[in-house]
């Protein structure tokens, strides 16, 4: 794996996002994801996961950098990958958490009081 690392302690799965500073999702992270989650969901012997970061920021969000250089055909392929790993996510039976212990401008904005969309 080249954008997260795992590592199993007491039953519990560490998945930390290592991409870069930001960990902005790309392709290749959110493949990785989707892949150990389903992998961890078969697993008996992993009880629940910690989702936590290796640098400054948790994650940015999307790759909006590598998002912009898509052809119409990969941003379509794109949101396809990127709703099955939110339908993996939303269907994960085992206790997930994720441990923002960093930067998370994405999340920050999506709660922010005065926002309005």
């Amino acid at each position: 794996m080249n954008t997260i690392r795992v590592t199993i302690k007491d039953h519990l799965s560490i998945i930390t996002l290592d991409r870069g500073k930001s960990n902005a999702l790309n392709r290749e992270m959110i493949t990785e994801l989707n892949d150990i989650l389903i992998n961890i969901a078969g697993d008996p012997n992993i009880a629940g996961v910690i989702i936590t970061k290796q640098r400054t920021f948790f994650s940015a969000g999307l790759d909006l950098i590598e998002l912009y250089n898509y052809s119409e055909e990969e941003a379509e392929s794109f949101w396809h990958l990127f709703l099955n790993f939110t339908a993996t996510i939303t269907a994960f039976k085992k206790p997930l958490i994720a441990a923002i212990n960093g930067h998370s401008p994405a999340e920050r904005m999506r709660y922010s009081p005065g926002l309005r969309l």
